[in-house]
């Protein structure tokens, strides 16, 4: 919410996708990179020590919990750790 994330059914290149373990607590964030309408989507994320992967959102380590969000600023760097401010000066 700090950041302006919605929560969103239906994802996009662009958006994250936030993986929660089986407490609720978040194990893992990737961003979409291909899928729309009709199209299982593909992320890219850090497996930890293995490296970058693309793959179904469904089928990573990280398991099937999962859900997709979206926000109206450009990237996902954070302010304040390498990102700039996203509002005009």
């Amino acid at each position: 919410k700090d950041n302006g994330y919605a929560q969103v059914k239906q994802p996009f290149p662009g958006d994250l996708v936030v993986y929660r373990d089986k407490d609720g607590k978040v194990s893992h964030t990737a961003i979409v990179r291909s899928g729309g309408i009709g199209s299982p989507p593909v992320v890219e994320g850090k497996w930890g020590w293995m490296g970058v992967f693309m793959h179904l959102v469904d089928e990573s380590c990280y398991g099937k919990d999962y859900s997709f969000y979206r926000s109206k600023r450009k990237g996902h760097l954070l302010v304040g750790l390498g990102g700039k401010d996203p509002s005009p000066s």
